[in-house]
């Protein structure tokens, strides 16, 4: 059971909470979510709320706290008798109160290089963003979130990092505008007769810098970048592994 457990990645979580989410019994004029997936922003006017998985733009005191650029999981409900905070003729901030304390994802940034020269280490799997994120690529500030699954033995740390292959670097045949490289570094001094354990990290990888080496000043067109992700995969024996799932986003060029 427990091996099941750890198999279960954030975005399969994530997806299970909001379709939960919105079967409870909210009343017709409410809606309660549960670690629903959410962005941390600031409006033009400085108030800084959520944008949920649910599209319901929220805030609240702790929310307020928080950093914008952060990528939280919220447990909250919307009603009808909140207060709500007028941005403009169409957007209305709804001031919820928390069902429980913000769960603050652990972020990486995108790296504008080639991933170091570095013995391998291998990944188990990689849960990638799911499309319902993806497709809302900007609305989300264009955080992606993944689970990874690795080994390590008690006293090890790891740390994982995304880096963009330079264009002369692309593989042939790659079928995609971007390829990201995935690597994992492992630090510490594992315990004396430890044995490797199976485990999972939840990362958002920030991949905002996609949208803004692409964008023009002077024009508003737009289109689809297609990205793929490549890494050491624990059975492919050595061999770099490129995702076959290209990620698709909308951008102005």
């Amino acid at each position: 059971m427990k091996s099941t457990v750890k198999k279960i990645s954030l975005l399969l979580i994530v997806s299970v909470t909001l379709l939960l989410s919105s079967c409870l019994d909210s009343g017709p004029n409410s809606y309660i979510g549960y670690d629903e997936y959410s962005y941390i922003t600031r409006s033009e006017t400085g108030i800084v709320f959520a944008r949920t998985a649910s599209g319901n733009l929220i805030t609240s005191e702790k929310i307020s706290s928080l950093q914008p650029g952060s990528a939280v999981l919220l447990s909250f409900e919307v009603s009808g008798d909140d207060e709500v905070i007028k941005i403009d003729e169409v957007v209305n901030i709804y001031k919820v109160n928390l069902g429980k304390e913000p769960i603050v994802l652990k972020q990486e940034p995108l790296r504008l290089s080639s991933a170091p020269e570095a013995a391998p280490v291998y990944i188990e799997n990689i849960f990638e963003p799911q499309t319902w994120v993806t497709m809302k690529s900007f609305y989300f500030g264009d955080r992606w979130p993944f689970t990874f699954q690795y080994n390590a033995k008690k006293g090890e740390e790891v740390k994982f990092s995304f880096y963009k292959v330079p264009e002369d670097e692309l593989p042939t045949n790659l079928n995609a505008d971007v390829l990201i490289d995935i690597r994992m570094v492992k630090s510490g001094t594992p315990e004396p007769n430890a044995n490797d354990e199976l485990k999972n990290e939840n990362i958002v990888g920030n991949m905002s810098l996609l949208r803004d080496i692409s964008a023009s000043a002077d024009s508003q067109e737009v289109k689809e970048l297609t990205v793929k992700f490549r890494y050491y995969k624990a059975d492919k024996d050595g061999e770099l592994y490129i995702t076959a799932r290209p990620i698709s986003i909308t951008v102005q060029i």
